[in-house]
């Protein structure tokens, strides 16, 4: 009994459904071309083909119930024709209800629609924002390369200035040197030809510190020699 029961109770609620599908049929048929895009900005329309995919996927849904109850509604009428006008009746406010929440999702379509076509300038402002600034980009980009290049072909252009240029710098700091080191040995030439000697232990002491200092002074002048040496072979 209880099973019985709650079948009826389903099937009052899918026989609703079936009899709104009916009525709102001719509704879907002229309200469709209204969901048609009125824009031709991207972001409108996949908006709009959103709208209009969950609309195709509730009436598909709507759809199967409908055609699993049109069986069970046939064998009501065999089992309970006397139950077939209660069934109606009961059936009334449920067909309002889907019909309000139709209207709803209709509504809120055309909504979506006047707001997207009030709001084409903006996608648009935004779009051209947005290719405006790749533009900028890319021209910037363009720009440093053309740089990059001219200052390539400058720095070929006077590498070979430069390097004469550096080159004889060198020469100049050679020359500098070896003046500076022949001044330097002649110096301890004539420092070498004297005859000092320490008269006492203390300027004994103090010659010969003078003197490994002066071997130390000579044996960094011979690296120093031997670099100049080097060098004048380059030159």
């Amino acid at each position: 009994m209880l099973s019985h029961a709650t079948s009826t109770v389903e099937i009052e609620k899918y026989c609703g459904q079936y009899q709104i599908m009916k009525d709102v049929e001719g509704q879907i048929s002229t309200t469709t071309p209204t969901l048609e895009p009125l824009e031709n900005n991207l972001t409108a329309t996949n908006l709009l083909l959103l709208k209009q995919t969950t609309i195709e996927e509730e009436l598909l849904k709507r759809q199967q119930q409908i055609d699993e109850l049109r069986i069970q509604v046939e064998k009501l009428k065999q089992l309970e024709p006397e139950n077939l006008m209660e069934l109606k009746q009961n059936n009334q406010k449920l067909r309002l209800e889907q019909q309000k929440y139709l209207h709803q999702h209709l509504r809120e379509i055309e909504d979506e629609q006047i707001w997207l076509s009030e709001n084409r300038h903006l996608f648009q402002t935004h779009s051209d924002l947005i290719f405006n600034n790749k533009q900028q980009t890319l021209m910037n980009i363009k720009l440093l390369e053309q740089h990059l290049n001219n200052e390539c072909i400058r720095i070929s252009q006077d590498y070979p200035s430069r390097a004469n240029e550096f080159q004889q710098q060198h020469l100049y700091q050679y020359y500098y040197d070896s003046s500076d080191a022949e001044a330097w040995l002649g110096e301890q030439e004539l420092y070498m030809m004297s005859e000092e000697h320490g008269k006492d232990e203390l300027t004994t002491q103090a010659s010969i510190r003078k003197q490994q200092a002066i071997d130390q002074t000579i044996e960094d002048y011979s690296h120093v020699l031997h670099e100049l040496n080097d060098r004048a072979k380059i030159y």
